[in-house]
Order: structure tokens, then C-alpha cells, then sequence
């Protein structure tokens, strides 16, 4: 899971703008979705995003999510400040860091 997780930070830049095409897609279909309904949709949803942030970037879906201000790293980590500092995914950035 690490490797994965490593990975997804490297290609932040990359995952970002596949996001944003989804995104962008799930707009084109919002008059579908709308029919059949948001809130039949919302546990479906909420099911494939949960099992695709927890793959890609360990997510612990705590409802605190900052993906995108983090390099798409899961903030919770322990040791986030250290992998993203190594990956220089923020660019020189500091990363949030948990209380001590």
C-alpha cells in the first residue's frame, strides 16, 4: 500500500487533471444523475470514492479531507510531512503537520 501511496504523490500534478476530467464528465451527466436521483447516487458514490482514495492515497475517510492541498496525500498519516518532503510534491511547500 505504501508503494501505491508513494506513487500517487509522485503523480499528484498527473491525478489532478484526471480528477478534473471526471469532474468535468460527471457535470456533462448531472441531468441523468439528477433524474435518477443525487440521493439514491450518494451511497454508490461515496462507496467507489472511498475505495479509490483509500487505494491510491491510504485515505482513513475522516471527513477532513485536504487531498488537493497536500500533494494528495492523506493528511492523517503519520508520516506525511516526511513523504512529501522526500517527493517534493508541494514544491518547497511545508506540509500540514500533525500535533505532536
Amino acid at each position: 500500500m505504501k508503494a501505491v501511496r508513494l506513487w500517487s504523490i509522485r503523480n499528484a500534478g498527473w491525478l489532478k487533471k484526471c480528477y478534473a476530467a471526471l469532474e468535468g464528465t460527471l457535470a456533462l451527466f448531472n441531468p441523468l444523475l439528477k433524474a435518477i436521483g443525487h440521493e439514491r447516487l450518494d451511497k454508490p458514490f461515496a462507496a467507489v470514492e472511498g475505495a479509490v482514495k483509500g487505494f491510491l492515497f491510504d485515505s482513513q475517510s475522516c471527513g477532513q479531507c485536504t487531498l488537493g492541498e497536500t500533494g494528495l496525500a492523506c493528511r492523517m498519516e503519520d508520516r506525511i510531512g516526511e513523504i512529501v518532503t522526500r517527493s517534493n510534491a508541494l514544491s518547497g511547500r511545508e506540509p500540514w503537520r500533525p500535533a505532536a
